[in-house]
């Protein structure tokens, strides 16, 4: 469930990278400064796009200001996912906790710039599991890129929650409320080739990693189908455009 927070823009094919982050004459990004976040106007990218999405899902142009003298978004603070990624970008958490905004990579906002109205086109069609983005800006004082996405996963503790992905990267990012540290196995790490040299941390971690991948989820065919079906879709869209 929790990969549905990074599906959209996680990491791209090396081998079509190139072509996609080309500059693509036939759709030049739009920017527009009417959307304010934390108390502050933001260079909102491709807005005519986003907002038809925020529009949808009753959500308004301004839900990152500030309100009753509470900030909204406190960029000092990451949340703790924010070291489960191997990207190493921080993520935020929205004070109401309904959102989180993620900081992105230049090749990230690269792509973003260039697959708004696609992505946005994709998500509205209702028939998908990528997570919502609602917002891509820039603060004009950092000049760093930011996307802002619906938080699924915003209720907790969470007896278990995944980050599934089919491969040898599955891992557990939480059991009985409490986050799992990344102790990864690295090929500098000599230690981390030994078993008899791992931390309690290190085991913990690859505990997690082996119960994610043992995981079977039992649900009724019907909606097995339909898991699926989207699934694939999405697959054949980030596929399409030489995403992951």
């Amino acid at each position: 469930v929790a990969r549905r927070q990074f599906a959209a823009m996680d990491c791209f094919n090396s081998s079509a990278r190139k072509a996609l982050l080309a500059p693509d004459k036939s759709e030049v990004p739009s920017k527009s400064m009417h959307v304010r976040v934390a108390g502050r106007l933001v260079e909102a990218w491709n807005d005519e796009h986003f907002a038809k999405l925020r529009a949808a899902h009753n959500v308004p142009d301004h839900f990152l200001d500030q309100t009753n003298h509470q900030v909204s978004v406190d960029f000092t603070a990451p949340r703790a996912e924010s070291s489960a990624g191997k990207g190493g970008h921080a993520q935020y958490d929205s004070a109401c906790g309904k959102f989180v905004v993620k900081a992105l990579s230049g090749d990230d906002n690269t792509m973003l710039l260039k697959l708004a109205g696609s992505l946005v086109q994709k998500l509205l069609s209702g028939s998908t599991l990528l997570c919502p983005i609602y917002l891509h800006f820039v603060d004009p004082e950092t000049e760093k890129a930011y996307m802002v996405m619906r938080n699924l996963t915003q209720a907790g503790p969470w007896k278990a929650k995944y980050d599934l992905k089919g491969c040898a990267d599955d891992k557990t990012l939480e059991v009985d409320g409490v986050p799992i540290q990344p102790v990864r196995r690295r090929f500098w790490r000599a230690d981390m080739w030994l078993r008899c040299a791992w931390t309690p941390d290190r085991w913990r971690y690859y505990e997690g990693k082996q119960q994610a991948r043992a995981l079977r989820l039992g649900m009724a065919a019907c909606h097995r189908d339909d898991l699926v079906r989207m699934i694939k879709t999405d697959a054949d869209w980030l596929i399409s455009n030489g995403i992951m």
